[in-house]
C-alpha cells in the first residue's frame, strides 16, 4: 500500500518526484480489532474513485488479503487536506 502512495507522488505539471510524506501507523483498536493505516499528503484519490469498482490488481489483492484476515479495506481522500488515507482492519 506504501508503494502507490509512493509512485503517484509526482509533480504534475514537470514529471518528477515531489517531496512528500507517508505516515504508517498500526494501532489496538476497540474490541480487540487491529488498524494499519497508512496516509500520505498527495493530490488525493479521483472524484469519481470507487473501491468497489476499482480495476487496479494492486487494490484488488489488498482486499482479498484484507478479506482473508477476516477484516476489512477502505480508502478515502483527506478533505480539506490533501493526499489518501487507506486503512485495514482485522481481528487480533
Amino acid at each position: 500500500m506504501a508503494s502507490p502512495s509512493r509512485d503517484h507522488r509526482r509533480d504534475r505539471r514537470r514529471g518528477a518526484a515531489a517531496p512528500g510524506t507517508i505516515a504508517v501507523a498500526l494501532r489496538r483498536e476497540a474490541a480487540g480489532r487491529i488498524g494499519l493505516t497508512i496516509a500520505d499528503d498527495g493530490h488525493g484519490l479521483a472524484p469519481d474513485f470507487d473501491l468497489a469498482r476499482t480495476r487496479s490488481l494492486g487494490l484488488r489483492i489488498v482486499k482479498a488479503l484484507a478479506a482473508q484476515l477476516g477484516g476489512s479495506f477502505e480508502m478515502e481522500s483527506r478533505r480539506p487536506a490533501a493526499g489518501t488515507l487507506c486503512r485495514i482492519r482485522f481481528a487480533g
